[in-house]
């Protein structure tokens, strides 16, 4: 693209811009694949453990033998984060019903967003630096979604949501790459269902 640019001078100069290329495109993990090992901090300030037995500092804690549920939330996302975080809490309330674990990783403090969730227990941690997120394949630096999805100013990850099975197998992802779209809760509980029919 062509620019002309004029200076304090009066002068008028023309510049070329190039196009950006990414050199490391979104490349979101998805069903079939294994989730990365991940190493969770345990502080009071990061996150909200209730609702959850038990102290754990990994995945791997939270899996012991049960899918768990494993979504992207922020608050950052426009008029996209209220219905999206509405959907979490109708999500979280059917997957306690059968006896599964919902975690919520946010760009965000997990006391915002609890208050922003309303009385419902939710398991959020936090990942400001987007460094979870980076290895889900859901941000990358040279590839921003606020670049490629109108009415996004800030530097956000996609929304997403995985069902992950105790070998930490993904079988079911749900991710809106143009925020055009919710996810399924039934869609989202009947794949933890498969994993473990209720008795």
């Amino acid at each position: 693209m062509l620019y002309e640019i004029e200076n304090e001078g009066e002068e008028i100069r023309t510049i070329m811009l190039k196009d950006r290329t990414a050199t490391h495109k979104l490349k979101p993990l998805v069903t079939g694949d294994k989730l990365p090992y991940l190493n969770l901090v345990n502080r009071t300030d990061d996150r909200d453990t209730s609702g959850v037995p038990g102290f754990f500092t990994s995945i791997d804690d939270l899996l012991d033998n049960q899918p768990l549920v494993i979504a992207f939330y922020s608050p950052n996302w426009g008029h996209y984060a209220r219905p999206y975080l509405e959907t979490l809490v109708r999500l979280s309330y059917g997957l306690k019903a059968v006896g599964a674990n919902l975690l919520v990783f946010s760009d965000e403090r997990a006391k915002i967003v609890a208050r922003q969730a309303g009385p419902v227990d939710l398991l959020i941690a936090q990942d400001t630096r987007l460094s979870v997120a980076r290895r889900f394949g859901l941000y990358s630096e040279d590839d921003p979604v606020w670049d490629r999805i109108s009415g996004i100013s800030d530097d956000v990850f996609l929304p997403a949501i995985y069902v992950v099975n105790p070998d930490r197998i993904i079988t079911c992802h749900s991710i809106a790459e143009y925020f055009d779209r919710l996810p399924d809760p039934a869609r989202i509980i009947d794949a933890v269902l498969e994993l473990s029919p209720v008795v």
